[in-house]
């Protein structure tokens, strides 16, 4: 017993100088721990960021396929439209020339109007044959005059799409070179 008791005075004495002289060089280690333990947290920040940024490009990277495509669409679209304008305007160029030349019919039929009616009386029934057709003619000139203004409308309204299709066109060539800048930034990313 005697030996049991001076093992253990002086694992007590041990402990007690430990304590004493040892304790001030344990602080600094007691402060360093927390520390650690946020370095991890951050680290462990850190990769779950990376791992949303990640999932957030390979996103906007399935996005911006789509986007091409829609912009290979839009282009398409768009050089339809083109046609379609042209031949707007080739319509609407024709009901102009029809309209001209309705209406030097329409001055010509007045013309003769005016002559058969001089010419004779018994050319009453020609007469009246002649303004039905004249009243036909004018009737056809209106609605040609129409046609026209409905081209004009609808080649302003093509212009303006045009417009749109070319702003949305210049849109998506920006979105192409976002893409390229993201690409080229996580390249250049140091992980």
């Amino acid at each position: 017993m005697g030996s049991a008791a001076v093992k253990y005075g002086a694992a007590l004495v041990g402990v007690l100088l430990l304590l004493v002289f040892g304790l001030p060089y344990l602080k600094p280690l007691g402060r360093l721990l927390p520390n650690t333990k946020a370095m991890v947290g951050t680290t462990g920040d850190i990769l779950k960021e990376t791992e949303a940024l990640q999932k957030g490009v390979a996103e906007v990277q399935a996005n911006l396929a789509k986007v091409k495509q829609q912009d290979e669409l839009m282009a398409k679209q768009y050089e339809l439209m083109q046609g379609a304008v042209a031949e707007l305007r080739r319509q609407e160029e024709l009901a102009g020339r029809s309209r001209s030349l309705l209406a030097t019919t329409l001055d010509k039929e007045q013309r003769t109007a005016d002559l058969t009616a001089r010419a004779s009386q018994t050319a009453a029934g020609t007469m009246t044959a002649v303004n039905d057709n004249k009243a036909e003619l004018s009737r056809l000139a209106s609605a040609t005059a129409r046609v026209q203004n409905g081209s004009t409308a609808i080649d302003d309204q093509m212009n303006g799409l045009l417009g749109e299709l070319e702003q949305s066109k210049q849109n998506f060539a920006v979105l192409g070179r976002l893409e390229e800048a993201i690409r080229r930034a996580l390249r250049n990313w140091r992980w």
